[in-house]
C-alpha cells in the first residue's frame, strides 16, 4: 500500500507531557521507518519573529499588543511552513519515499492564547489560513494537578502562559470545538498515564488514519533514549584537535558542561563552554538555561553536542541579552551545535 506522507501535530496545556511524548513516538517510529521522521516545534526559532516571540514568553519584553503577538506566530507559522514542514512533507521527486513530522503545538494554540474578547476565534483563524493543515492533532487531557507537578520538575523559569491552566482548558474545549466544525482530525488522548501508554495511544490512532503506517510489534521504553549517541571522550578530543583548552567540568548542571577556552591572534582569548546532551533539546529551552549563574562567566560561544544537531542548526538567529542571576546583561554567547558526525568528520 502507498503510503502518505502524515503531519501531525501535538497540543495540550503546559506540562501536559507533549515534549516527552513526542520525543518517545519520534524514536519509536524511527526503529521501524527509518530516517523517514521529523520533529518540530512552534513558535519555530529559526523562523521569522522567532526571537520576538522568544522574548515575550520568556518575559523579557513585558508591553505589547496582543493583535501584534498573534501576527507575529501568524508569520512564524508560515515561515515554518516554508523552510520546514513543507519540504519535508511534499517530495520534489516522484520517487521520493513519504515522510512524517511531528510539531510540538500548532494554530490551535494560537486560538487559546491569541484570542481576546474583541480578537476571536475566526480573526485568528483567518490570519492563519495558509498554514498547512495537519492530518492528526492530539490533544493531551490531563488534570492542572499534574501539569504543574510536572511543569515544577522541569527546573525552568516561568513563561508567559504556564499559568491559569483552568482558563486555558476552557479556551482549549471552545478552540478544539471550533476546529473540528471546520473539519480538523482531533484525537483526545488521556495524557495522566504512562509516557509508554500514552504513546500507544498515539500508535493507535495514526494506524487507524492510515494504516500503511502500522508499526512493528515492539517494546515501548522511555529508557530507551534517543541516542545518535555523543561519545564524550571523543568529542573533547575533537574539540583538542580543534585548538580549544577544556578545563572543568561546570557543577550545577542538568547535563555535562565543560568549559572552554580558545586563543585568539595577538594574545586575546575567548571563553566558552562545551555541553554534551544525550537527548534532541529544543533551542528556547538551552538559552533559558543561560540564565544559570554557572554560566556568567562564559559570553563568547557555547558548543553543544547533541543527537538531533542538523534540525538545531540556523543562520537567521540573533543573539539576544540575557539577565544573569546577579543582575548583570550580556549578550547571548553564540551558539554552535555538532552532532556525532560532525566529530568523526571533523567539521562544525
Amino acid at each position: 500500500m502507498q503510503k502518505k506522507s502524515l503531519f501531525i501535530v501535538i497540543e495540550g496545556l503546559d506540562g501536559s507531557g507533549k515534549t516527552t511524548a513526542s520525543r518517545l513516538l519520534t524514536q519509536t517510529l524511527e526503529r521501524t521507518f527509518s530516517n523517514k521522521i521529523k520533529n518540530s516545534f512552534e513558535p519555530h526559532d529559526g523562523s521569522t519573529s522567532g526571537l520576538y516571540i522568544r522574548q515575550i514568553l520568556t518575559k523579557k519584553i513585558t508591553q505589547f499588543d496582543p493583535r501584534v503577538l498573534a501576527l507575529a506566530f501568524a508569520a512564524n507559522r508560515l515561515d515554518h511552513n516554508m523552510r520546514v514542514i513543507n519540504p519535508w512533507l511534499s517530495p520534489k521527486e516522484a520517487f521520493e519515499q513519504p515522510n512524517i513530522l511531528i510539531c510540538d503545538r500548532y494554530y490551535l494554540s494560537s486560538l487559546v492564547y491569541q484570542t481576546s474578547l474583541d480578537f476571536g476565534l475566526e480573526s485568528v483563524m483567518a490570519l492563519n489560513e495558509k498554514a498547512r493543515r495537519p492530518d492528526i492533532i492530539f490533544f493531551f487531557n490531563v488534570s492542572n494537578e499534574v501539569c504543574y507537578e510536572r511543569m515544577a520538575n522541569r527546573n525552568l523559569p516561568q513563561e508567559l502562559f504556564e499559568t491559569k491552566l483552568s482558563e486555558t482548558r476552557e479556551k482549549y474545549l471552545k478552540a478544539i470545538d471550533f476546529l473540528k466544525k471546520r473539519g480538523d482530525n482531533i484525537v483526545e488522548i488521556d495524557a495522566s498515564v504512562t509516557v509508554e501508554a500514552i504513546v500507544q495511544q498515539m500508535l493507535d490512532a495514526i494506524h487507524n488514519y492510515e494504516p500503511s503506517w502500522k508499526v512493528d510489534e515492539i517494546e515501548l521504553s522511555s529508557s530507551n533514549k534517543n541516542t545518535v549517541e555523543i561519545d564524550k571522550a571523543r568529542f573533547l578530543t575533537f574539540l583538542k584537535k580543534e585548538g580549544y583548552r577544556v578545563g572543568k567540568e561546570l557543577p550545577g548542571m542538568p547535563f555535562e558542561s565543560f568549559e572552554l577556552e580558545y586563543q585568539l591572534p595577538l594574545g586575546v582569548k575567548q571563553r566558552g563552554c562545551a555541553v554534551i546532551l544525550e537527548e534532541s533539546p529544543r533551542y528556547d529551552l538551552v538559552l533559558q538555561l543561560l540564565q544559570n549563574s554557572n554560566f556568567y562567566p562564559i559570553s563568547d560561544f557555547i558548543i553543544v553536542a547533541a543527537p538531533n544537531a542538523e534540525a538545531l542548526r540556523n543562520a537567521y538567529f540573533e543573539r539576544e541579552k540575557v539577565v544573569f542571576e546577579n543582575g548583570d546583561v550580556k549578550l547571548s554567547p553564540s551558539l554552535v551545535f555538532v552532532s556525532r558526525g560532525d566529530a568523526e568528520a571533523q567539521r562544525f
